[in-house]
């Protein structure tokens, strides 16, 4: 019994490392968790209508942007089948985004 635990422990250990590594590579300013993630499906900036995992959302006219790369990125940085995390509005506007935050590629698998 002691031999199954031992080996469940390092079982769960090992398969959370990459976790913790990769979130150990982002940025301080982003957050240790993210609401909602998913893939940029469709994205169209002029009009600010993003689809994420089959959901038609909206880009807030102030949306805030962020990458590993910088803090205050631009609308214009976002691309389909980029990853990302975000945020969405207050229940009045559930379905606006907010916030974003660029993920690396392998953040994930969609």
């Amino acid at each position: 019994m002691k031999t199954f635990k031992l080996k469940l422990t390092a079982a769960l250990f090992l398969f959370g490392l990459p976790f913790t590594i990769m979130a150990s590579q982002l940025p301080s300013y982003y957050p240790d968790d993210f609401s909602n993630v998913g893939t940029i499906q469709s994205i169209n900036i002029t009009t600010g209508a993003i689809t994420v995992r089959d959901r038609l959302l909206q880009l807030s006219t102030s949306v805030k942007v962020n990458s590993p790369t910088t803090r205050y990125a631009s609308k214009s940085n976002l691309n389909r089948g980029m990853n990302i995390g975000f945020s969405l509005g207050d229940e009045t506007e559930a379905k606006t985004i907010s916030e974003i935050w660029i993920l690396p590629d392998n953040y994930f698998d969609d």
